[in-house]
């Protein structure tokens, strides 16, 4: 830069500056009809463009008219900055990186081979994302059943009682729950930490069940105890979701030291709390009479909470916009603190 700053007029960096620009735009158009192309499960942008291919055509075909009219200087070094990138990667850091772009994923399917490794690239895409606010996370986490590990039960054992209680929910056999979590070998996660996980499809609905352990339980193949095994169950028509719910269960377990406090951790509602976002308030509200049937989304309360659970005669509701409350209702309500705050305030006047 400081050669290009002494040896060029301000109007000559302007256009080398706005070559790159360009460069980078088409790029940039050019990977997304490769991630669309690429049918890979996995990929959920958060905004997809109208008029898919043709405005990324156009965003491809703009530089390649633009940058000429720059003048010969911004064309030589912008292909030199193309040619030079092709030439680093095909002589130096191809051998050296064990992933796949996603192009292979479009060879694939025209009969070629994808790598494995291409879905561990998109895992850690989707956990610098997390989960979106309308996968309800944390509804998941706050309805949880907390199962206690007993001594002597093995992973097995655990597993059966984990089944069970997801196949109440989603009133399926134990034996289909628990043969789809039994087949599923490579979970763990490490950090004393397993994460079997099943997609099903006659679920409607995802379901957790965390399973704590003081003493810890022997995985096969593992070269040391787990303490915590969080069992997960989503519907197979959203494939999306589950990886999202499994990318976030991932993140939020990084910051839990299983191996010190959790063990001595007996009360469920600490235990769900552990996996709730330290930015965010949990609390509990009892509306008055005044809210009988008001339906949740008619409730003026701030968008940066979510009433998560309702307990309504001791039964477990997870609400929807079109739920109606009523007088005797415990909410359990997450968010944002100062939000959270509000509409507890709001239900006690």
């Amino acid at each position: 830069m400081i050669t290009f700053i002494l040896l060029l007029s301000p109007v000559g960096i302007a256009k080398l500056g706005s070559a790159f620009k360009l460069l980078i735009f088409g790029m940039l158009n050019l990977a997304v009809i490769v991630m669309r192309e690429s049918k890979i499960t996995a990929y959920d942008p958060g905004f997809k463009t109208k008029l898919y291919p043709w405005v990324q055509i156009i965003g491809i075909l703009t530089p390649v008219v633009l940058i000429p009219e720059l003048g010969i200087l911004p064309m030589i070094l912008s292909a030199g900055v193309v040619i030079c990138g092709a030439l680093w990667y095909y002589l130096y850091a191809k051998k050296r990186v064990d992933r796949s772009a996603a192009m292979y994923q479009v060879f694939e399917r025209v009969g070629a081979q994808a790598t494995p490794q291409l879905y561990e690239e998109l895992r850690d895409i989707i956990r610098e994302k997390g989960a979106r606010r309308e996968d309800t996370f944390e509804q998941c986490i706050l309805r949880a059943e907390v199962v206690e590990h007993q001594n002597g039960q093995s992973y097995e054992d655990v597993l059966k009682q984990a089944s069970s209680i997801i196949s109440d929910r989603l009133l399926l056999s134990t034996e289909t729950v628990y043969g789809e979590l039994s087949s599923i070998t490579d979970i763990s996660l490490g950090n004393y930490l397993a994460l079997p996980h099943a997609k099903l499809d006659k679920a409607d609905h995802p379901e957790l069940v965390i399973i704590h352990s003081a003493e810890g339980i022997n995985l096969q193949n593992a070269g040391e105890k787990v303490y915590a095994v969080l069992v997960i169950v989503s519907p197979s028509g959203r494939p999306r979701q589950h990886l999202r719910f499994l990318a976030e269960l991932a993140k939020r377990a990084e910051e839990i030291d299983f191996g010190g406090f959790w063990r001595n951790l007996s009360d469920p509602d600490a235990i769900r709390k552990t996996f709730i976002r330290s930015e965010d308030l949990v609390e509990v509200a009892y509306p008055g009479p005044e809210y009988d049937g008001k339906k949740i989304g008619e409730l003026p309360i701030s968008r940066d909470c979510l009433i998560a659970i309702i307990k309504r005669n001791g039964e477990i509701i997870v609400p929807h916009g079109s739920t109606e409350i009523f007088q005797g209702d415990k909410l359990t309500i997450v968010g944002k603190e100062e939000a959270v705050k509000e509409a507890v305030t709001l239900f006690q006047n």
